[in-house]
This record gives C-alpha cells, sequence and structure tokens, in this order.
C-alpha cells in the first residue's frame, strides 16, 4: 500500500489561515481516489495554539470549522 507524507512547513508570517490551507491539502488528497495520506506534525509546527484546536477538532469530528 502507497502511503504519502504530508507536514506543513511554517514561516516567520505562518498564521493559522495558512495552517488551515495546508490541512485542506491534506484532507483533499486523503479525500480523493482511495489514497493514503498521514499528516505529520510536530511540537515545533505548532506556532500558535489555535492550530491543537484545529487538530483536536479534525480528530473528533474529521472536520475543522471554517477550513473550506
Amino acid at each position: 500500500m502507497k502511503q504519502e507524507i504530508f507536514s506543513v512547513h511554517p514561516s516567520k508570517n505562518y498564521g493559522i489561515d495558512q495552517f488551515r490551507a495546508d490541512v485542506a491539502k491534506a484532507v483533499l488528497r486523503a479525500g480523493g481516489d482511495n489514497q493514503h495520506v498521514s499528516l505529520i506534525l510536530s511540537d515545533q509546527h505548532i506556532v500558535k495554539e489555535s492550530f491543537l484546536e484545529d487538530i483536536n477538532n479534525l480528530l473528533n469530528t474529521g472536520d475543522v470549522p471554517s477550513m473550506f
């Protein structure tokens, strides 16, 4: 089984909008054509605490409010 690895790459001005856009890309890839995608996040990727709230929502409900 082929597995795609997806990771965010925060920059100096990386904010919640850019984070949600990156997570949306991973979710869209995972939803298409039976692809398997792993989203890799480390503590260094969590620049703002609101990122954790979005990941928590994604894990609990499968959706992030205001992502799309």
